[in-house]
């Protein structure tokens, strides 16, 4: 994968009209993706937040899902932001940041996360399944710990759409068929137990092509309207409501590589990946 350090020196090297036709995706909706966002850290966040506000604005989960409906997405202004894993970070954040904006967002929660008590059970849970090894739970910092389910319902009351991220945060690709019930199914049926609303958006855990099966979309959309993967590029007319693209973007990313991903800079390079996707969720209907 080219770095996003190659992609900021490249359009900065071509100019400013240059970057622009860099961007070959030049109409269709980004989709942001976050995740923990220390509060260290909240003034590097705030500061994307503004420039995204002022340069592009933002749009709602219910707008993209009418646009989307009516396939009408390039007609969209603006960005969505979602935010992945239930951090508690995403909470806080929600509360002290995109509120000033009165941006809403969609936040995907592994339930199984959220259920996870005490905290020492929560960080073996970061370790094992979000990170998938690569750290040890001791090396987990302290505020990286799960939302409540009070925290959730706030987030609904604040018109905050709340979507399912499986139960374990597994890649779905290496499960069979009763295992991805729990973790698909499960999962949605546990958020609109916990929070008397309709759980109609799924994010597939690590959001890659290799990430996720043509069973576990045959269960995906039996369950679910929308569903989101992490395959970067902007989504345009025709977009199918199971294949949804978005940028993931760290807090400390430099503005112009923000922009660089708003304005679709990344999605000649994951066309290829976004047309397998779209093939393995439509071959799933005949499965």
């Amino acid at each position: 994968m080219l770095s996003s350090r190659y992609w900021i020196e490249l359009g900065i090297g071509a100019g400013w009209a240059g970057y622009r036709r860099l961007c070959l995706n030049t109409r269709g909706l980004a989709v942001l993706v976050y995740h923990h966002v220390a509060e260290q850290n909240w003034n590097q966040f705030e500061g994307q937040i503004k420039l995204l506000y002022h340069e592009y604005g933002f749009i709602n989960p219910v707008q993209f899902e009418t646009a989307i409906s009516q396939d009408k997405v390039e007609s969209l202004t603006g960005v969505l932001l979602s935010f992945d894993d239930g951090f508690v970070s995403s909470y806080r954040v929600a509360k002290e940041i995109l509120s000033r904006y009165s941006i809403k967002a969609i936040f995907f929660l592994p339930t199984g996360f959220l259920d996870a008590e005490p905290v020492s059970n929560q960080k073996k849970y970061i370790a094992r399944r979000i990170f998938r090894g690569r750290i040890d739970t001791a090396d987990v910092p302290d505020d990286m710990c799960a939302m409540t389910w009070k925290d959730a319902e706030w987030l609904v009351g604040e018109g905050h759409t709340i979507g399912a991220h499986t139960v374990t945060h597994t890649a779905l690709s290496q499960l069979y068929e009763e295992a991805l019930n729990e973790e698909i199914v499960t999962a949605g049926d546990n958020i609109e137990q916990r929070l008397g609303i309709s759980a109609e958006w799924f994010a597939f855990p690590f959001g890659s092509i290799d990430s996720v099966s043509s069973a576990a979309f045959r269960l995906i959309k039996k369950r679910y309207r929308y569903c989101c993967s992490s395959i970067r590029g902007r989504n345009k007319g025709g977009t199918y409501p199971y294949a949804i693209r978005r940028d993931p973007v760290d807090f400390n990313s430099p503005a112009q590589f923000v922009r660089f991903l708003v304005e679709g800079g990344m999605g000649h390079y994951y066309r290829k990946q976004a047309a397998r996707l779209v093939k393995l969720a439509m071959v799933s209907e005949d499965g």
